[in-house]
C-alpha cells in the first residue's frame, strides 16, 4: 500500500492507540477499584462523615491504640475467635435473615441497634441536610434476630444504672430494649436497659453484647459528655485479650468479593508487583531493536582464493597500524623461499646468509639496496605512513625474489614511479 492508500494518516492511528490503552486503563481501574468509591456515604456506616456516620468512632479506638480493620467480606470469619465483631447498626432484612448463620464464626459480637436515617445535603454531598427517626420496627427486628423475646422502645429521659461502668451515656431521646434472656450492663431503673448481654443456652460458645441506642458512637455523639469514654470502655471490656475490632460493612451494601488483581496494586504484595513490571520493561528494552536505520553489516570475508587473499592483504595493508608488520613478515617470508628455491646453505647465522646472499645477488647483477630488503627499506611503510607506501615496498621485496629466481630481465628491482 503506498503513502496515497493509507486509511489513516500516522497522527489519526496514534491518537486512536493513545485513546485505546486510556479506555483500557480505565476499564481495569473501575474493575479493580471500581466498588471502592465511599468518599459520599452518609448513612451509619463507618465511612460516613455525616452526623449519623461511625468514622469518628472508628479513629477513636485507633488512637487509643486498638487494631480497628473495617471489612467488606466473611467480616465473622476474619473476627474469629481472637476479635471483636461489631455490626453497627444493620440494614433491615440484615444478612439475608439468617443472622444466626451470619455470626456463627465469630465468638464475640457487638450489635448496635439502628435507630436514624438522613436525607443527603446536596450543597455538601458528604453531610445530611435532615435527619429522621427510623420505623422503631427495624431495631425490633435486628434485636429479635438474637434475641427473640426482645422489645424495643423511645422514651425522653433515664435514670441510668452503670454497673461496672463509671461513664454515664449522654442521650437526648435514649433508645432502650427490654426482653427475657437480655442480662444489663447499663440499664435505667425500670428494667429496661441500653446495654446488656444475650444469654441463650445454644450460644455458649459465642457472647453477644447489644447496644440499643447508636447515638453513643455516632459522629453526631460521640463529642457529647462521656459518651466517647463510654465507647472505649465498651469496646475494652468486650475485646478478647490481645485481640482487635472488626467493624462489619456489608450490612450496609459496601460488600465486595476479594480480588486479587487488586490485591496486587497494595502493600506488601505492591512491591512484587513493581519489581516484576521492572523486569518486564528492561527484557522488552533489551529486546527490541535500534531506534533509526539499522547498521550496515561489515563485509564477509572470503575464503580460500587469489582473489580473496589479494583482498584481505589490500585491507590489512591499508590499515596505518599493521602495513609494517606485516612487511616484515613478508620479508622473511621472501627470504625463506629464495633460500630454499636457491638452495642456500642449511647451516649458518644471520650474518652468514646476509653476505651468502649478497653474493648470489652480485653473480646476478642484482642491486639489493633498491629491494627494500634493509631496515630503512622497510621503515618507508612504517605505523605513519599510508597503505600505498607499504604496497610500493612489498612489490619491490616481490620484483627481487622474482629476479634471484629467474634471473635479471623483466623482473625489475628498480621502485616504482611516484
Amino acid at each position: 500500500m503506498t503513502a496515497g492508500e493509507r486509511i489513516f494518516s500516522p497522527k489519526a492511528l496514534i491518537s486512536m492507540i493513545g485513546l485505546g490503552l486510556l479506555a483500557f486503563g480505565g476499564a481495569a481501574y473501575f474493575l479493580i477499584y471500581g466498588d471502592t468509591r465511599t468518599d459520599t456515604a452518609i448513612g451509619a456506616d463507618s465511612y460516613s462523615y455525616s452526623a449519623l456516620g461511625h468514622r469518628a468512632f472508628v479513629e477513636t479506638l485507633r488512637r487509643q491504640g486498638i487494631a480497628v480493620r473495617v471489612s467488606r467480606n466473611n467480616s465473622a470469619g476474619k473476627a474469629g475467635t481472637s476479635n471483636l465483631l461489631v455490626i453497627a447498626e444493620p440494614n433491615g432484612n440484615w444478612a439475608g435473615g439468617d443472622a444466626e448463620a451470619y455470626l456463627r464464626p465469630a465468638r464475640r459480637v457487638l450489635i448496635v441497634l439502628p435507630k436514624h436515617f438522613g436525607v443527603r445535603d446536596e450543597r455538601r454531598r458528604r453531610w445530611v441536610k435532615r435527619v429522621l427517626p427510623r420505623d422503631i420496627e427495624a431495631a425490633r427486628e435486628v434485636l429479635q434476630s438474637v434475641a427473640p423475646d426482645g422489645d424495643v422502645s423511645r422514651s425522653a429521659a433515664a435514670a441510668w444504672r452503670l454497673g461496672k461502668f463509671a461513664e454515664t451515656p449522654d442521650i437526648q431521646s435514649p433508645q432502650l430494649m427490654s426482653g427475657p434472656g437480655l442480662v444489663p450492663l447499663i440499664g435505667a431503673g425500670d428494667g429496661r436497659m441500653i446495654v446488656a448481654q444475650v444469654t441463650r443456652a445454644e450460644r455458649r460458645e459465642q457472647t453477644i453484647w447489644l447496644l440499643s441506642d447508636p447515638d453513643i458512637l455516632s459522629n453526631h455523639g460521640l463529642g457529647k459528655g462521656e459518651n466517647a469514654a463510654l465507647a472505649i470502655a465498651l469496646v475494652r471490656e468486650m475485646l478478647p485479650p490481645g485481640g482487635g475490632v472488626i467493624i462489619d460493612e456489608t450490612v450496609h451494601g459496601f460488600y465486595h468479593s476479594p480480588s486479587l488483581w487488586r490485591h496486587v496494586f497494595e502493600l506488601p504484595f505492591a512491591a512484587v508487583t513493581i519489581l516484576v513490571a521492572v523486569s518486564l520493561l528492561v527484557l522488552i528494552w533489551a529486546a527490541a531493536g535500534r531506534f533509526g536505520a539499522p547498521r550496515r553489516a561489515a563485509a564477509r570475508l572470503e575464503a580460500g582464493g587469489k582473489e580473496g587473499l589479494i583482498e584481505v592483504t589490500a585491507r590489512l595493508l591499508d590499515g596505518r597500524q599493521h602495513g609494517h608488520y606485516i612487511l616484515t613478515r613478508y620479508r622473511e617470508f621472501v627470504l625463506r623461499d629464495i633460500a630454499r628455491l636457491l638452495h642456500a646453505p642449511h647451516v649458518f647465522g644471520e650474518r652468514q646468509f646476509d653476505d651468502w646472499l649478497e653474493r648470489a645477488a652480485t653473480a646476478r647483477n642484482i642491486e639489493i639496496g633498491a629491494a627494500g630488503l634493509s631496515a630503512a627499506g622497510l621503515g618507508a611503510a612504517g605505523p605513519g605512513d599510508t597503505g600505498l607506501d607499504a604496497a610500493r615496498v612489498a612489490a619491490k621485496l616481490f620484483a627481487f625474489k622474482q629476479e634471484m629466481v629467474d634471473g635479471p630481465g623483466s623482473h625489475s628491482s628498480a621502485p616504482p614511479g611516484r
